[in-house]
């Protein structure tokens, strides 16, 4: 998977420094993502929310330094740390405790634990679940759409 604008480089002290801190530690194949990348906008974006028969994207990658100020912000439960923000204002986030990757609804937030749709078992297995935008999924009824707004990049 191609990533571009990619951020300033992390290095490996600085992902153990925010990990002790944080008393939370990544697994290997995100530090490793973090280490090659450290955020930027993934080619392949879209991914499937099973449970709610939905689909959205990813809009980019957080750095190191947004991870921690995302986290440091209290807006989700303390028992995730957002890693790149989603379609609609939500985020991509894996769990402190188990390592799995969840998508988190902002007009869920409520609902507490029910804000949070498991996506995958880890990190590599949500890269590998990851695709294309394709237009062809979209299906709009014509009488529901009340205005557009085409994003001039």
């Amino acid at each position: 998977m191609e990533i571009s604008k990619r951020n300033k480089n992390v290095s490996y002290e600085e992902i153990i420094e925010f990990e002790i801190k944080n008393n939370f530690s990544f697994d290997s194949d995100f530090r490793e993502f973090l280490l090659e990348c450290n955020g930027g906008i993934p080619t392949e974006n879209q991914f499937d929310i099973v449970q709610t028969n939905n689909s959205a994207g990813i809009t980019y990658f957080f750095s190191l330094t947004e991870i921690e100020d995302k986290y440091k912000s209290k807006r989700l439960l303390s028992l995730y740390i957002a890693i790149a923000e989603a379609t609609g204002d939500n985020y991509i986030c894996i769990s402190k405790q188990s390592g799995n990757v969840f998508f988190w609804d902002h007009e869920f937030d409520h609902k507490g634990e029910d804000a949070f749709f498991l996506l995958a078992k880890n990190f590599n297995a949500f890269l590998d679940c990851l695709r294309n935008f394709d237009s062809k999924y979209i299906h709009l009824d014509p009488k529901q759409i009340k205005e557009v707004w085409i994003d001039p990049e």
